[in-house]
């Protein structure tokens, strides 16, 4: 099995900037070392050294500093070559051999220099760096003592020999064993962060992706986080430090410590309303998961859902299946109710003409009798309409020109004293695909609503479009007293009204014209008058 050889550094690997950085190191490493060896020198002065030792050492230590500042000055140059380290840690093997040579052997102050400079070659190159390291050091540190011993049959010269090179031996494996484990346990370490790293991202990922909103509280109910689709939800910016949810969501303040106490089917969907700080109400469902974490603390985790339109949907739903159902019993019961009371008006009027009453009072009963078979007859008419099915013909049209066709008709309509205006903002170029003349019976109808609803005096109606996605929306804005809050999920409701002579026909019609055109009608809320908002195909629609 090949063993693989470092051969050195390579800055232009992934492992670059920690290289560079060990690089840094050893270059300072090494003039804190010159300093100590120049401060050394100089505190033994010549009394010790000899003024030939010492001027050597200042030559060696001089030509050391000029070599270390030239690397500097070439700093990204040095950077770029893979064998410096090689370079540098033999030569100061040389320059620690001779500063040895200078300064007695094994009784040399700076002995402790090889040893630094195998710890550098384990830091480098681990255990092979350091023993080969010690290696050069003990060879060179061999041929000086060999040449220096004046008495080769002395024991004690080969033990010193000796003890020093196998201490050079033993310091370079184990730090060159040290060096690898360090290695090691750095290369685990950054796994493990890398590892860690990857997993907090997907959980970012995971937690700010979902269209759930999630709200994590401590057990004193300050928020410590909320992900992208609960700022989106709630319309908040961002967390706020020492913020409680209930600060944020006031309507569920205890909710979530008293959660375990609630009723199962109330846990199942729990609703709150929610007024957001633009204005905007909706409708949230809440479920709440506590946590504990190593027993020491608990966490509440709030998990909320936007279900406005969820409901809307439902609401819509209800609707259209009451009118279904609405409209079969009304087929149903229209012709079984039609043909007698066309029997008993014109029975009716034959004894009016037969009779011929004198008394006022007969005269007045028949005439109650013949009015409330016709009022009768239209509601029968009006059942027919509604039961019907709405065959939609579909065809573009200018909605400014219906609009302005069903506002003469309206004006017609006006009785004495009173009076409507309309203030239209469509442009010219606003085309809907749908049945231009059941959209006038439409038009016609909200109208009519609103001059009654201002008891025939004056009004205001606004108008106004707009074309988004495909889509006209058409705003119809009157100035009148406004539908109460208590009736308005009623309006569209077949049968329902409030007025004495009325079907509750109208706006049920309206809504099942609207439905088979393909589109919606809605009440906005609004403080004062009514506003129903329609959205009806574009032209553009019939080409998709």
């Amino acid at each position: 099995m090949d063993q693989k050889v470092n051969k050195g550094p390579d800055f232009n690997s992934d492992e670059a900037p920690s290289l560079i950085n060990r690089l840094e190191l050893f270059i300072l490493a090494r003039l804190v070392l010159l300093c100590l060896v120049l401060t050394t020198t100089i505190f033994l002065k010549q009394e010790v050294l000899g003024v030939d030792s010492v001027k050597q050492i200042y030559t060696a230590l001089a030509l050391s500093f000029f070599l270390s500042f030239l690397h500097l000055s070439f700093w990204e140059d040095i950077k770029k070559i893979r064998l410096f380290f090689i370079y540098q840690l033999v030569y100061d093997i040389l320059l620690t051999s001779y500063l040895v040579y200078l300064t007695g052997l094994n009784e040399s102050i700076f002995l402790f220099l090889y040893i630094l400079n195998v710890i550098f070659a384990a830091i480098v190159y681990q255990t092979l760096g350091a023993l080969s390291i010690a290696a050069i050091a003990g060879l060179f540190y061999g041929m000086i003592c060999i040449n220096n011993i004046s008495d080769t049959s002395s024991a004690r010269a080969w033990y010193d020999l000796g003890y020093n090179e196998l201490f050079l031996l033993v310091t370079a494996l184990l730090a060159g064993q040290l060096a690898e484990e360090f290695r090691r346990q750095t290369e685990l370490l950054q796994s493990q962060k890398e590892n860690l790293n990857r997993l907090e991202q997907l959980h970012s990922l995971l937690l700010n992706n979902i269209p759930v909103g999630i709200i994590v509280a401590d057990q004193e109910g300050l928020v410590e986080s909320m992900n992208n689709a609960s700022l989106q939800m709630l319309e908040v910016e961002s967390v706020k430090e020492h913020i409680h949810y209930f600060d944020i969501i006031p309507t569920i303040k205890g909710v979530p410590e008293n959660w375990n106490k609630l009723p199962s089917r109330k846990k199942v969907r729990y609703q709150i309303e929610h007024l957001t700080k633009n204005g905007r109400k909706k409708i949230l469902s809440l479920q709440v998961v506590k946590q504990s974490l190593q027993n020491t603390r608990n966490l509440f985790i709030l998990v909320l859902q936007d279900i406005s339109e969820l409901l809307d949907l439902e609401s819509k739903l209800a609707f259209e299946s009451n009118l279904s159902a609405t409209g079969q019993l009304a087929a149903g019961i229209a012709h079984e109710i039609r043909n007698p009371l066309a029997s008993i008006s014109g029975s009716i009027e034959m004894l009016n003409a037969h009779l011929k009453p004198e008394n006022e009072e007969d005269k007045k009963l028949i005439a109650i009798a013949l009015r409330e078979t016709k009022r009768l007859n239209q509601l029968i008419t009006g059942f027919l309409e509604y039961a019907k099915p709405k065959e939609n013909i579909a065809e573009v049209f200018s909605l400014k020109t219906k609009l302005s066709e069903v506002a003469d008709a309206v004006k017609t309509r006006l009785k004495e004293g009173a009076s409507i205006e309309f203030l239209v903002d469509i442009p010219e170029s606003t085309k809907i695909l749908a049945d231009s003349e059941k959209l006038k019976q439409v038009l016609f109808n909200l109208f009519i609503n609103s001059l009654e609803a201002a008891k025939d005096k004056s009004t205001t109606i606004q108008i106004k479009a707009t074309t988004e996605a495909q889509e006209v929306i058409i705003d119809i804005i009157d100035d009148g007293p406004g539908i109460p809050p208590e009736i308005r999920g009623k309006i569209f409701d077949p049968f329902f009204t409030t007025k004495s002579t009325g079907t509750g026909l109208g706006l049920s019609t309206v809504a099942q014209i609207i439905k088979a055109a393909k589109g919606s009608i809605y009440l906005v809320q609004r403080e004062s008058g009514t506003q129903f908002q329609i959205h009806l195909p574009a032209a553009e629609a019939e080409l998709t």
